[in-house]
Order: structure tokens, then C-alpha cells, then sequence
């Protein structure tokens, strides 16, 4: 997984482009909201600090906010950031389910109902977060047709 798009049968990602920006048409992307996040994929400056851990050789010289304004590199960054939550839900022992790798990207990785990390009570999804993953489920009755 750390080589190459993150694999995802359900396309996250295009869920994740509708969800924060309503696929880049919503001005407000535009400006950073009250935690930093910008771009159409809303990407959390300290999100961005993991991606650059994680991806030295790709991301190490690149400027936080021009990624984050650019849909391409966005959408790039974003999936690399899936990697990282994915592979963290893996060292925990947990599937890295669409709601888990949604509650992640919107929440933090360790916003996520039953992950435990060491040492650490498990943590359930609070209210935005929920109201995300209810929207997410939402657009995927619609974009598969209820399936």
C-alpha cells in the first residue's frame, strides 16, 4: 500500500471531493476554516505535517498551501493520506473500513469507535464526524444506486 494509489473499490476519494467541497465548486474551500483545512480537500495543515513524514521524497520541499489549492496535488496528497490512516488502522489491528478511513480523514485517526491506541480508552466519532459519515452514507445510496 505505501507504493502506489491507495486501493479503494468505493472510491473515497470522490466521496471525500464531494463531502469538502461539493466537488471544488464551494467558495469557502478557499479560505482555511477554524482548524486550518483548505482546498477542496480540505486538508488540515497537520494532516499535511503527516503526509510530509510519511512521503519525504514527494513531499518534503512541497508548500502546504499550494497543494492544498491545487485539486490535482490535493487529490494526491489526500490519497496519501488515506495511506497513512490506513496503515496506522493496520498497526492497530483494525480494518480499514470506508467509515473508518472517513472518520480519520475528517476526524483525526483517532476519532474512530473502537480504536485503541496504547494505552488509550477507545474514542467514538464525535458529533461533526458523525454528521459526516451520515452524509457519506448518504451520497453513496446515491452514487451506487442504494447498493
Amino acid at each position: 500500500m505505501a507504493n502506489g494509489e491507495f486501493r479503494d473499490p468505493t472510491n473515497i476519494l470522490d466521496y471525500i471531493y464531494d463531502l469538502e467541497s461539493s466537488r471544488g465548486t464551494d467558495p469557502k474551500r478557499l479560505v482555511p476554516n477554524e482548524e486550518g483545512a483548505l482546498g477542496s480537500y480540505q486538508i488540515r495543515p497537520g494532516a499535511f505535517s503527516d503526509i510530509q513524514k510519511n512521503y519525504k521524497s514527494k513531499w518534503a520541499d512541497k508548500d502546504f498551501e499550494t497543494v492544498a489549492l491545487d485539486d490535482t496535488q490535493a487529490r494526491e496528497a489526500a490519497n496519501d493520506y488515506l495511506k497513512v490512516i490506513a496503515q496506522h488502522y493496520i498497526n492497530q489491528g483494525l480494518a480499514p473500513t470506508f467509515d473508518a478511513l472517513l472518520a480519520g480523514y475528517h476526524g483525526g485517526m483517532g476519532t474512530v469507535a473502537g480504536v485503541k491506541a496504547k494505552n488509550q480508552a477507545p474514542r467514538t466519532v464525535g458529533p461533526k464526524t458523525g454528521d459526516y459519515l451520515n452524509k457519506a452514507h448518504r451520497l453513496r445510496a446515491l452514487m451506487t444506486g442504494g447498493k
